[in-house]
């Protein structure tokens, strides 16, 4: 009996140990994966331009009518043309913080700077022309410029395809308009296509054409008018039309 009980002992660890050396079932090991966090695009105020850099290349056509007493008016046309590097930034009140806490801030409002650095040659940018016909020399000469303009600017975003913007420059010194102190700036987006329209003492349109919101192509023209008096018995009134292609980049 005793032999018959220490059989089955043996039996039963046998099966014990047979049971605890199964394998475990294989299984892939677990891993962890990454979810992309969606990309955030700020609706910057760069979309409306009022941040942003370009090169330009224009002509000048410059028609002055000349009167002189007992005489008929004589009208003396004179071109040139311009290259410029332009540059616009502005501190806004919002636009900071709406980029570090990346919310959308519809209205933008702060103070913009621009500067223009360029040159111009022909016997458009000669004051002689205002009176006379250019000489040769005139023809070649060529000038440098630099203008600065201090404004008070806004944006309003109504959705993510039309913003709309207002700037009023307080301070005007530029080629572009000699004798203006002060005018506004309108400013409409819709999709990829803006456009910027000066008065009240500067007539511009500007179209731009913004490429996936950074690079932009755009066409611009000036007009500008003027009186001068050559002593008594002669008056002038000039009209400058400039005509620009750029190319530049919002920010």
């Amino acid at each position: 009996m005793r032999k018959i009980i220490l059989f089955l002992q043996v039996i039963l660890c046998g099966l014990a140990a047979q049971g605890q050396s199964l394998k475990k079932p294989d299984v892939p090991e677990p891993t962890l994966k990454m979810v992309k966090a969606p990309k955030y695009r700020a609706n910057s105020a760069g979309s409306m331009g009022l941040f942003d850099w370009n090169f330009s290349l224009g002509y000048i056509n410059k028609t002055a009518t000349v009167k002189q007493t007992g005489t008929l008016p004589l009208d003396v046309e004179s071109s040139g043309q311009y290259a410029m590097f332009h540059l616009q930034e502005s501190i806004l009140s919002n636009y900071f913080l709406a980029k570090k806490y990346k919310r959308n801030k519809r209205f933008k409002i702060g103070f913009q700077n621009t500067f223009d650095f360029g040159m111009k040659r022909g016997g458009a940018t000669i004051d002689a022309t205002n009176y006379a016909v250019p000489s040769p020399s005139q023809e070649t000469s060529i000038d440098f410029y630099f203008n600065y303009q201090a404004a008070i600017a806004t944006a309003f975003r109504i959705n993510s395809k039309i913003d709309v913007g207002y700037s009023y420059y307080l301070y005007v010194k530029s080629v572009f308009s000699p004798e203006t102190d002060r005018y506004s700036k309108a400013r409409v987006r819709f999709g990829h296509f803006m456009g910027e329209y000066s008065f009240g003492g500067l007539s511009a349109v500007e179209l731009k054409y913004v490429k996936n919101r950074k690079v932009y192509y755009g066409l611009g023209y000036t007009k500008n008018n003027q009186q001068f008096s050559n002593g008594i018995a002669t008056s002038s009134a000039v009209q400058t039309n400039w005509y620009q292609v750029s190319i530049g980049r919002v920010f």
